[in-house]
């Protein structure tokens, strides 16, 4: 879908219809992680009709485009609380299981690391210390 492979739901047992790609901004972490982890470092398929490319890391607007066909991805924390879309489990494995805290089994997942100057003040160091 991502890469152009699959234009059509039909194709993976969905209704005939075209599958509308909409995707983050090149600026979003969210863009490079996708294309290192799930594509492979491959590219993604060129724009068109049917594949959009934010250019600014927006959200909102994103899900409104979705539509009945479409198709993205975002962090759990924007979508979690959205009535609109489905975050989809991986091998039965949900990002958003409350049995699990910080669920790091599911496929898709990667770690935030917070960064400070050497030299920082003692409210950074605090914050640290509960981080």
């Amino acid at each position: 879908m991502y890469q152009g492979k699959i234009i059509n739901w039909s194709e993976v047992g969905g209704d005939d219809l075209p599958i509308k790609v909409i995707n983050r901004s090149p600026k979003s972490g969210s863009y490079n992680f996708f294309q290192d982890v799930v594509l492979l470092g491959e590219s993604f398929a060129p724009d068109s009709s049917n594949f959009i490319t934010y250019q600014t890391d927006v959200t909102t607007p994103i899900l409104r485009e979705l539509n009945n066909n479409g198709i993205s991805y975002t962090t759990v924390a924007q979508a979690k609380n959205q009535t609109t879309v489905r975050i989809i489990p991986i091998n039965g494995i949900s990002p958003v299981d409350q049995t699990t805290p910080n669920n790091d089994n599911y496929p898709l997942s990667r770690s935030v690391f917070l960064a400070v100057p050497n030299q920082t003040i003692l409210a950074v160091k605090k914050f640290l210390e509960l981080a």
